[in-house]
């Protein structure tokens, strides 16, 4: 969410060529975990800096109403400061969050397009997770909070709980059995139990439900 201040703002990014500017730009790129680039030439502030200032709301997270502003003197900045892929828009909800927590990514590249875990787990819970992922051998998943898949109605295989993978056959074989589930008339869930974070590695559970 963007919205144009019509106040002069206190800070923005790194492109302001003040040093007070450039002071409160550095704690706010040290609190975000952002590289300090040199400070651009006055030139350059100059002639990119001339439009009104604005305001960004970011999401901490995709399950949390936990927001935090930062304001930015110009879209110039803005756009600089989003090249750093420090948050992503959802193209589902259209909110602007935080790409990861720690090492925990808070998004799903579906076809190209960034999906938020909020709404990827929306989608999985309804639908199932494609076949065509089985097929292709990814382990799409995710982890979930204690409850979200037996509220939703999914039930585990005990075969398939806390199953590790990581090697071709371990992989082939959790797939093909999913993929049996799926031609059966069963909805598929992958639960993350402890998994690298390549997502190739690990244990995971298969949770099924009836359609």
């Amino acid at each position: 969410m963007i919205e144009q201040l019509t106040k002069k703002v206190e800070y923005c990014c790194s492109h302001c060529d003040n040093d007070k500017v450039w002071e409160l730009t550095y704690n706010v790129k040290r609190q975000l975990s952002l590289p300090i680039p040199d400070k651009p030439t006055r030139e350059y502030h100059q002639h990119n800096h001339n439009g009104r200032p604005i305001r960004v709301v970011v999401y901490d997270s995709p399950f949390s109403d936990d927001t935090t502003i930062y304001t930015f003197c110009s879209t110039a900045c803005y756009e600089s400061w989003r090249e750093s892929d420090e948050v992503e828009t959802c193209e589902i909800c259209g909110k602007l969050i935080r790409t990861s927590k720690g090492h925990h990514y808070n998004f799903r590249d579906i076809n190209g397009g960034y999906i938020c875990l909020a709404c990827y787990m929306t989608d999985i819970l309804a639908n199932g997770v494609s076949k065509q992922s089985f097929i292709d051998r990814t382990l799409s998943g995710m982890f979930f909070d204690s409850g979200d898949l037996e509220n939703a109605g999914y039930i585990p295989i005990p075969e398939y709980e806390y199953f590790a993978v990581g090697s071709k056959y371990s992989i082939d074989r959790y797939c093909n059995a999913a993929l049996e589930y799926i031609d059966k008339g069963y909805k598929v869930v992958t639960e993350y139990d402890d998994l690298s974070i390549m997502g190739n590695e690990g244990f995971v559970s298969m949770h099924v439900k009836k359609l």
